[in-house]
């Protein structure tokens, strides 16, 4: 299924927001790397996390639901019954594909809004929708294009208010149905009482989605290795009898959790953490095999930095999403770390596009010298001011990585600079 991806490469190509949670304007151009810095509680993990809702609903509701539903829709209203050939399918999408592109655009209005409020309740913490919406204000609007090459393929807005009203518009090129169909070469049969579809080399299309790796790794890694079983267990009964909003499970958490919890019952698995050292699965042990000092230690002795990486890559290494997401990759790790953690994220963002949290000056300034090298072939990092609650796209000289401070970390240099001028001034005098 991989290979077949490469023929349909889309990918994000801008997300806005107004009036959701701390953000009253967010006007974001993706890249290859889209990095947001800012402050605590401006926004970062809001627009993480809508980011990755957004970008599953266009996988599974536009592409894996409404896509196949309209194309069939049509068929029937053509009076097609029973199998319908690649060749005669091909034709007929290109011949109807306005009349699908309306069907489609009715579909995901009508559909969206039930997935859409459940999802974003599932996703912050349990948080009322209409409590997402700015306060003071009565609705919020956010919206997410999608790119294939250079062309904008779909593009989603969605209006939420107080009241929980959702209000959807889509926009849809032909160009979407026209990829999706060379990518995956389906059929279809219709059946008396349904259809089915199928795509070439007897694949089934599943959606990539995104991968959301969280911060809170640093705790749950580390606890998740020690009673990996139990603790998912427990997490999936409160999951199933709807217990989890009471707990506030996060979903991307209980999915991070699920990834992790399927690679550490491996019974044999050797992972390199970075030039550090490697994870060692053996049977039911698990060891951290330290590089620089030769030593097999277990993994509860390892230090936090370590465990925080391997709660990078292991997930990493084990799916295969169109869309990573990290939040605050240098938690827990020395200044030459972060920088080895930099240049890890750039190799990533040659397979998926990623969209990364930070409070750290040397994660912008590595990633900004990556993409003067070349590493990454499009970066967009953005600074979000907790005061106005608007985005800014920080401005980066190709040429030399040069890259534009954000106010927040400015104001800390700057107050660290005039600290030391009046200790030196106190200690050697003014005219010094």
């Amino acid at each position: 299924m991989q290979d077949m991806y490469r023929n349909f490469l889309f990918r994000i190509g801008s997300l806005k927001a107004m009036n959701w949670g701390p953000i009253s304007e967010a006007d974001l151009t993706f890249g290859d790397v889209t990095l947001l810095v800012g402050p605590q509680n401006c926004g970062k993990t809001y627009l993480a996390l809508l980011t990755s809702l957004l970008q599953e609903l266009f996988e599974s509701s536009v592409l894996h639901v409404s896509l196949p539903n309209s194309i069939v829709e049509c068929l029937k209203n053509s009076g097609f019954k029973g199998y319908v050939s690649r060749d005669l399918l091909a034709d007929f999408i290109k011949d109807n594909i306005d009349d699908i592109i309306d069907s489609m655009k009715s579909y995901v209005s009508k559909r969206i809004s039930y997935p859409l409020l459940n999802n974003l309740t599932l996703r912050y913490y349990s948080i009322p929708v209409d409590e997402l919406v700015r306060y003071g204000e009565e609705d919020a609007l956010i919206g997410i294009t999608f790119k294939d090459g250079n062309v904008t393929i779909l593009r989603l807005n969605i209006r939420i208010d107080r009241r929980k009203i959702v209000e959807v518009t889509l926009d849809i090129s032909p160009k979407m149905i026209l990829s999706w169909l060379e990518a995956f070469n389906p059929e279809i049969t219709i059946h008396e009482r349904g259809w089915s579809l199928s795509f070439a080399e007897r694949y089934s299309f599943t959606p990539r989605g995104s991968l959301y790796i969280p911060a809170e790794r640093v705790a749950l890694f580390p606890m998740l290795t020690e009673v990996t079983n139990l603790i998912m267990s427990i997490l999936r009964e409160l999951q199933e009898y709807g217990i989890g909003r009471v707990y506030r499970i996060r979903e991307p958490i209980f999915r991070y959790l699920q990834i992790l919890n399927h690679v550490l019952r491996r019974r044999q698995l050797r992972c390199e953490i970075l030039d550090y050292g490697e994870l060692v699965i053996s049977g039911e042990k698990l060891t951290y095999h330290d590089f620089v000092k030769g030593a097999e230690i277990p993994i509860s002795c390892a230090g936090s930095g370590i465990m925080q990486i391997a709660g990078i890559i292991l997930p990493v290494k084990f799916s295969n999403p169109s869309l990573i997401i990290v939040e605050e990759p240098e938690i827990n790790l020395h200044a030459d770390a972060q920088l080895k953690v930099s240049e890890y994220l750039a190799e990533l963002s040659k397979r998926a596009q990623l969209l990364i949290t930070t409070h750290s000056h040397y994660l912008l300034a590595k990633l900004a010298n990556l993409y003067a090298k070349g590493e990454i072939t499009n970066f967009m990092p953005y600074f979000i001011d907790v005061i106005s609650g608007k985005t800014k796209k920080l401005e980066v000289l190709k040429e030399t990585g040069e890259v534009e401070l954000p106010s927040s970390i400015k104001e800390a240099l700057d107050a660290l600079a005039k600290e030391s001028i009046e200790i030196s001034e106190k200690i050697y005098g003014r005219e010094t």
